[in-house]
């Protein structure tokens, strides 16, 4: 299975959800949004959310500054 995340290829052998998603790119999933086609998925969809062949992940993470 093909799926994009931030604009990076990435091969996944299973169809895992985007909560397995974080875990295998080494994300805390604190403070970060997701977006999947360009549609934004809540945090508490994340562990049932299954990816498919294809989607295309925005993964943005909150950061601090001024």
């Amino acid at each position: 299975m093909n799926v994009t995340v931030n604009g990076e290829e990435y091969t996944f052998a299973d169809r895992p959800s985007l909560l397995d998603v974080l875990e295998r790119l080494d994300l805390e999933p604190r403070g970060i949004a997701i977006a999947v086609n360009d549609e934004l998925v809540t945090s508490e969809e994340w562990p049932n959310y299954l990816v498919r062949n294809d989607d295309k992940l925005l993964i943005v993470t909150a950061s601090q500054g001024g």
